[in-house]
């Protein structure tokens, strides 16, 4: 690994166990001062963030806060050294240097030293930021590499800090083994033997070299819809991937955040325009007349027409070179039917592949199966049920057909094998896990996306973190990303991660979202996982059960968690026992009644009251629920809002009030609740009698100060500090976090431009901050959705 050694001029004994560093003349001392009153002498505490992984010989779990001794400099200099190692990920974040003293003029110097030389290009300050020492550090792996910053902080000002490292997707240069990936699902390969892989919650689409570098190829990492060249164009959770001979990509985004629902075009340049799709829907014609709902994969035949798995549509459907859109195969309604054209039915297909023989291979993941739809429209069961007995498939997502006709199923943590003739093996994995090496030693977590690579063999998509490489033999490898295993440290990889909470104990309790799990981040930062393993909707043992995409969870009395099980559209229930039970909900809609006949429409996030009351932020219902136990079992209730068309703003008691997206949910002493009222840009308060109030917030906008003159764009999420009474809002679009009265000041106390960045107040960087929790010691943690780790604020 390669390191950078600083030697700062600060009053200290010394880290046992480093190595020496050479004697240099010291650069000119730059003079800074700091004031909160105090003595002579003080204690400087330095906050590094976590993705600073060693500091001498000292544990990770101690590398938060590193304490040091500064002495005051009188006539001579005092020139005790301190060495940080430094890995090449840390460059570029920042140390914070706390409780400095009135009375005392304090000097800081140092050099950057690469192993034993000092690095030629260097700048120890900027007489523009008398408060910032930097060094300009680089290397010859990378032309450019920021700056590693210490900044001296404002005592009174929020400072925030990194405490768990998850990817950052605004980093993407660098090694690809280096560089966790956010949710890969889709994959094509070049004739180069370069990858393209298609990041559904990084909302990019990532090159691959064949010498192992990771970029950008396209997108800015944020939801999007706009197009143009390379990383200024916008991506909203792209899935699969297709390759044209020139070099041509093609990609298919469900567009969940932005409406989308496209067909992307990539020119050989990095153009990005829209062939086809727009709103959600089901509709043929041409470009934007077209309508497709969540489609996936993608294939692309020899006549250049695009094949598209558009999976909630139970479709497949064609779009010309020039962007017309016809359906090809589906009733439109789940089902296993062989027949022609809109005759035969087919139930969630997410999978396609282009054969040999002419045909197209689908992924029929809910019916199990593996279909065969010739260029006409014919479709015929190749593998699944009604071949002689059960469904040898668990969960079919990738597929890919090998020149031998051969067709390969990524199925969960296994990869099948279809002879032309219909016989079902499994060639490759077992238990979930992520392990290289021969096929039956080789664990893999969730297939997805599968692509041939040329000269034989295949790359996949490990959904949850990586993509794998098999040779013809199929022997496994791993060529990008840190693999997201519970544990401590940087390989521990989030996922999007949005519900937080805190325990009484200190620890985390966090939604991640896209890895499809609940788990559990301890003080000393051990990451667990509580409940869920991957996509999917199935009761059980705590993690063979499947969620899909869950945003919160809560802990109940008994020690059980509720949790709002988002794109399944249910509540879930972990019990005391480690089961995962439904406690309400289905299949999408707007139903109240009996936990088992009730309905809810994206459950984004969860309030348990005192008296065991369990309340529901029903997303795109745009109302708020609750659910309530006694001796008939769970029943749900509208509390207020008016759904399902009832989106809209309007203060008022129950059915009267109107929401638009309500995504954040925190109780009051009282029992009030307050609400993150995401698209119309408001905090609102709901008493229990379910009347509406707004305390802050109009229209979309960054601005402090009181009730409706304050300004929010987008808040997500919500948190109360019990001891203080104040009201914390996750700002997602503005990349803040703000602090709120209970009489409706406004105050940003954090952020509030896009990126990674640990410091104090609007220094820090946030990207769509999500969860908040308040801690028992009053630290607010930040689950920091865009950058994959959970920040705190102190």
């Amino acid at each position: 690994m390669l390191r950078l050694w600083l030697v700062l001029v600060l009053a200290f004994s010394g880290l046992p166990g480093c190595q020496p560093v050479p004697a240099v003349s010291p650069r000119p001392l730059q003079a800074l001062d700091a004031s909160d009153g105090g003595s002579a002498s003080a204690e400087v505490r330095v906050v590094l963030p976590r993705r600073l992984l060693a500091l001498g010989p000292t544990s990770g779990d101690d590398v938060g806060t590193v304490v040091l001794t500064l002495h005051r400099v009188e006539g001579g200099e005092e020139l005790l050294r301190a060495t940080l190692v430094v890995p090449r990920a840390a460059l570029g974040q920042p140390v914070a240097l706390r409780h400095m003293r009135a009375d005392a003029t304090y000097r800081l110097s140092g050099e950057a030293y690469l192993g034993s030389s000092p690095v030629p290009a260097g700048r120890l300050t900027d007489p523009t930021r008398p408060d910032v020492v930097e060094w300009a550090v680089g290397h010859d792996e990378a032309p450019v590499v920021p700056p590693l910053v210490l900044r001296l902080a404002d005592t009174e000002a929020v400072v925030v800090s990194t405490v768990r490292q998850g990817y950052w997707p605004g980093g993407t240069e660098g090694y690809a083994r280096e560089r966790a990936l956010a949710g890969p699902v889709g994959v094509a390969v070049a004739a180069d033997g370069t990858i393209f892989v298609a990041e559904e919650s990084g909302h990019r689409v990532l090159r691959l070299s064949p010498g192992g570098l990771v970029s950008t190829y396209v997108g800015t990492g944020s939801p999007g819809s706009a197009d143009g060249t390379g990383a200024a164009a916008g991506l909203d959770q792209p899935q699969g991937l297709a390759l044209a001979p020139d070099g041509t990509l093609y990609v298919s985004e469900s567009g969940f955040v932005t409406g989308g629902h496209r067909i992307r075009k990539v020119s050989p340049a990095g153009v990005v325009t829209t062939l086809a799709g727009g709103a959600r829907g089901w509709q043929d014609g041409a470009g934007a007349q077209a309508r497709f709902s969540n489609p996936r994969g993608l294939a692309l035949g020899p006549d250049g027409t695009l094949y598209v798995a558009d999976q909630w549509n139970h479709r497949i459907r064609t779009v010309s070179p020039n962007g017309v859109v016809a359906t090809l195969a589906g009733t439109g309604s789940g089902g296993l039917t062989d027949g022609v054209g809109v005759g035969a039915a087919l139930s969630y297909p997410t999978g396609v592949a282009w054969g040999p023989d002419g045909a197209l291979y689908v992924a029929d993941t809910g019916n199990r199966a593996v279909r065969r739809v010739t260029p006409a429209g014919v479709v015929t069961t190749v593998a699944g049920p009604g071949q002689g007995g059960e469904a040898p498939f668990a969960d079919p997502v990738g597929i890919a057909v090998a020149g031998s006709g051969d067709v390969f199923v990524g199925d969960g943590a296994v990869l099948r094998k279809v002879t032309p003739d219909g016989a079902v093996t499994l060639v490759a994995g077992g238990a979930p896990g992520h392990r290289d090496g021969a096929p039956a030693h080789a664990r893999f977590q969730a297939l997805s996306g599968l692509a041939v690579a040329p000269g034989g063999g295949m790359v996949a998509c490990d959904s949850l973190g990586s993509v794998r490489r098999l040779t013809a033999l199929l022997e496994v490898s791993t060529v990008a990303g840190i693999v997201s295993e519970d544990g401590t440290g940087r390989g521990v990889v989030f996922s999007s991660p949005r519900g937080l909470r805190a325990e009484p104990g200190g620890a985390l309790l966090l939604a991640d979202t896209f890895a499809h799990r609940i788990r559990s981040v301890t003080p000393a930062g051990q990451v667990s996982t509580l409940a869920g393993w991957d996509a999917g909707d199935a009761d059980g043992a705590a993690t063979d059960a499947r969620l899909y995409r869950p945003e919160d969870a809560v802990r109940a009395p008994d020690g059980g968690l509720y949790i709002a099980d988002t794109a399944n559209h249910k509540i879930r229930r972990l019990t005391p026992g480690g089961e995962v039970v439904t406690v309400a909900g289905g299949a999408p809609g707007f139903a109240d009644g009996p936990g088992a006949t009730a309905q809810f429409w994206t459950p984004k996030a969860l309030a348990l009251a005192a008296d065991g009351t369990l309340y529901v932020a029903d997303g795109d219902n745009h109302c708020l629920r609750k659910i309530t136990f006694g001796s008939e079992g769970p029943q749900v209730s509208t509390l207020a809002g008016s759904a399902p068309d009832g989106e809209g703003f309007a203060d008022g008691v129950g059915p009267a009030a109107r929401f638009a997206y309500p995504t954040g949910l925190a109780l009051r002493p009282d029992g009030a609740l307050y609400v993150a009222d995401c698209d119309n840009h408001r905090l609102r308060v709901v008493t229990p009698d379910g009347t509406v109030t707004t305390l802050a917030g109009s229209e979309p906008g960054l601005a402090d100060g009181l009730g409706a003159a304050a300004r929010f764009n987008e808040p997500v999420r919500v948190a109360v500090d019990p001891g203080t009474g104040l009201v914390y809002v996750s700002d997602q679009a503005n990349h803040a976090v703000r602090r709120v009265t209970p009489e409706g000041h406004v105050r940003t106390i954090a952020g509030g431009t896009e990126g990674l960045r640990d410091g104090v107040g609007a220094s820090a960087r946030f990207s769509r901050p999500a969860g908040l929790a308040v801690a028992p010691d009053g630290s607010l943690y930040v689950a920091d959705e865009g950058n994959g780790v959970v920040r705190r604020l102190r």
